[in-house]
């Protein structure tokens, strides 16, 4: 096996250097030629992903939920796409628990060793792509507007500081639901959350969710105010309107930035589909039985 191991070191609290030198003892076992990479910045770490393509086997990254979007953004539909494997230093890591996977740097190098992986579904988003959830309205701006600097100092405190100054803020949208059967339904809600995936925020609130199913969920709460909509989405979200989609379009004037994996996406208008099978990752073998 070739490995590249791109390290964004701007994604999460980082690595430290008893860490690198721990991961970079144990890939020179597996692979004497592999590469060892410190990304200068999101353009560098963009190049070398789709750079990856074709010439390493294996793709194995470090970072948070937003290096994992940017990687497969420039990985997703690609037949030459090498096998991802995540070693998380987010703050969150919400796309990496649908793997089996945590921020313990050991048991993420026995993945990497067991060899074991998986096909997942990914998200297509109008000319982008998600890994495991989207967001407008409410308090969907809150993982965007989070500051690195907080994030790396405080974890999820820092989005619950933030929130907590936001929590009472109005928020409304109108839009348009169109399905691929042809179905439309008018909306009027706080919030639109799209899931592929059982965490948010560090929170289990979708806990079974199938990332291997072909279908996301659509969460349309009814018009509230936010915070009386957001808690028994957080306690037991199958109780809110929601629909289980292929395909959705969802037309709205919402003037906000779509929330997509926690960083800040397009605005406006979003057509939505699954890639079933949309990518590779090394995985752990029995991650069904724990979350």
């Amino acid at each position: 096996m070739h490995i590249l191991f791109l390290y964004n070191s701007f994604g999460g609290k980082g690595l430290s250097k008893r860490q690198i030198g721990y991961i970079k003892k144990n890939l020179e076992e597996l692979d004497p030629l592999f590469e060892f990479v410190t990304t200068a910045s999101a353009m560098d770490f963009k190049e070398r992903t789709l750079a990856s393509c074709g010439t390493f086997d294996y793709l194995l990254i470090s970072g948070g939920d937003g290096s994992i979007n940017l990687a497969i953004n420039q990985l997703a539909e690609r037949r030459n796409a090498p096998i991802l494997g995540f070693f998380p230093t987010g703050t969150c890591n919400d796309a990496a628990k649908n793997y089996g996977i945590n921020k313990n740097i050991k048991r993420c190098m026995e993945i990497v060793k067991q060899g074991y992986f998986e096909q997942f579904d990914i998200l297509k988003c109008n000319s982008h792509y998600s890994v495991f959830a989207m967001a407008l309205g409410g308090l969907s701006n809150i993982p965007y507007l989070t500051s690195r600097k907080g994030k790396k100092h405080l974890g999820s405190l820092a989005y619950y500081a933030l929130g907590i100054t936001q929590m009472f803020r109005t928020s409304k949208i109108h839009g348009i639901a169109q399905f691929s059967n042809g179905d439309k339904i008018n909306f009027c809600t706080p919030f639109l959350i799209i899931l592929n995936t059982s965490h948010v925020g560090g929170y289990n609130v979708n806990p079974h969710s199938n990332v291997q199913d072909g279908k996301f969920d659509v969460y349309i709460p009814k018009q509230r105010p936010q915070v009386l909509a957001m808690i028994p989405f957080l306690i037991h979200s199958k109780k809110i309107p929601h629909y289980l989609v292929d395909e959705i379009v969802l037309k709205t004037d919402c003037e906000d930035a779509w929330d997509v994996d926690g960083e800040r996406g397009e605005k406006g208008s979003m057509h939505i589909k699954m890639v079933p099978k949309g990518i590779r990752v090394l995985c752990y073998k029995n991650r069904r039985k724990k979350k």
